[in-house]
């Protein structure tokens, strides 16, 4: 027990200051979130508003503002309701028995509380919806492949609206129904974020491999689409690793998961912000886009300095290989069937303007 008089401290137990100092490090984590989406969301709109002017992109175009308005919209109104969570915990009742992190866990069911988490409950059914979307795209389309993590989609929505229902019944997330529902509902959500991350990266990667194989190292330092940031950023892998994180904090139940689980919210809204962002740059993957990576054409941002090289191997088994000089704004098309069988591979390369 620490000694007050002595100390300054508050008579709690030293595990008890350790949930405090945990309970106290979430909000301030959960405002630097919230700044970086605001500047995030602002960059974006900005970026969209430009893009309006183009006819062909007007629609879609409100429809992406449209999406960031909302998550700004539900992120704006988390983050007032844990400020004033905060302010009930470490100034209005600072002197709770059990201290600041008893007094937040007594507050499951307050006002602020439910309006935060039913605000990240629906931004993650916006995020993980996009993130699904995202990945129809990036494999061409095939509706098949989105059955299964469709499932888990609507099997997330459904679990978390249950757990709020459950919550506001109860007062409590510790009863038994509350439990179950709660858990259910990070397991699948969390479940879903990492299945989407591993198979967009997978697929991009796959892409890197084989544009790697054609082309060479250089030219995947000048890809728009397959560089590192675009794998981390269409796999939402910010998201993928914070909630992995999480679950892991709290299937072990540490006073850890009290620092992540607040801006947890927030950065589900950074990483469908940040595809957004890369869509108003003309940067993210399209259905055009595959359909150029999967027929051998794919544009590269070039400096005018890089050349194309190729290797060709002859019935004789031996190898040329030939540089070809690149402009800017142009695109390669690769022509014909390229194998390591010997006698068997003809490789062409056909330079078009953009």
């Amino acid at each position: 027990m620490s000694n007050s008089s002595a100390s300054g401290l508050p008579q709690e137990t030293a595990s008890e200051l350790f949930i405090d100092k945990t309970t106290l490090l979430s909000p301030i984590l959960t405002g630097v979130a919230y700044g970086m989406l605001v500047i995030l969301v602002f960059q974006t709109l900005l970026l969209f508003k430009d893009a309006r002017r183009k006819p062909l992109k007007s629609q879609r175009s409100w429809v992406f503002i449209a999406y960031v308005l909302l998550i700004f919209t539900l992120a704006t109104i988390a983050f007032a309701m844990g400020t004033r969570l905060a302010q009930l915990t470490f100034v209005e009742n600072k002197d709770f028995p059990g201290g600041p992190g008893a007094y937040s866990f007594s507050m499951n069911a307050s006002i602020p509380v439910l309006t935060a988490d039913s605000a990240y409950v629906i931004m993650s059914w916006l995020a993980d919806g996009l993130m699904l979307w995202r990945f129809t795209l990036i494999y061409g389309d095939n509706r098949w492949l989105a059955l299964f993590p469709g499932a888990i989609y609507l099997g997330s929505v459904a679990s978390s609206i249950l757990l709020l229902t459950a919550i506001t019944q109860t007062g409590s997330i510790l009863s038994a129904q509350a439990a179950n529902f709660a858990l259910s509902y990070w397991s699948l959500t969390i479940s879903l974020n990492i299945i989407l991350a591993l198979a967009i990266a997978g697929r991009i990667l796959y892409m890197r491999h084989q544009i790697h194989t054609a082309l060479g190292e250089i030219h995947l330092k000048n890809s728009l689409y397959i560089s590192v940031a675009a794998i981390i950023v269409e796999s939402a892998a910010l998201t993928a690793f914070w909630s992995l994180a999480f679950i892991i904090c709290y299937a072990r139940n540490t006073p850890f998961e009290n620092i992540l689980i607040s801006p947890m919210g927030q950065i589900t809204g950074i990483s469908p912000v940040l595809i957004l962002f890369r869509v108003a740059q003309g940067r993210a993957w399209t259905s055009s886009t595959m359909k150029e990576a999967t027929s051998g054409t794919l544009e590269f941002n070039h400096d005018t300095s890089l050349n194309a090289r190729g290797t060709e191997t002859h019935e004789d088994g031996t190898a040329t290989s030939s540089s070809i000089p690149v402009d800017p704004g142009h695109k390669f098309v690769i022509v014909g069937n390229h194998s390591e069988a010997k006698g068997s591979s003809s490789s062409q390369w056909e330079e078009t303007k953009v």
